[in-house]
């Protein structure tokens, strides 16, 4: 029960539309800092989601959760 909660709160708080438009804001903001995201793609995914959650101002779980379904990352 508490997985459908989580799940269901991170549709609300974190819509999809913005979730993207988002994530890709991000790509490119670290991208341009001079980070190769095909060096380390697990750091890069880091510092998305650290970025992201800072944006929805939600736990990192919750981003986390939600690019994974939504098949953002790398």
């Amino acid at each position: 029960m508490e997985l459908h909660a989580n799940n269901f709160a991170g549709l609300v708080l974190v819509p999809e539309h913005h979730l993207k438009e988002k994530y890709y804001q991000a790509v490119e903001l670290i991208a341009g800092s001079g980070f190769d995201k095909n060096e380390n793609a697990e750091m890069f995914n880091e510092y998305v989601s650290s970025w992201l959650k800072e944006q929805f101002k939600v736990a990192s779980g919750t981003i986390q959760r939600r690019m994974k379904y939504d098949k953002l990352g790398l």
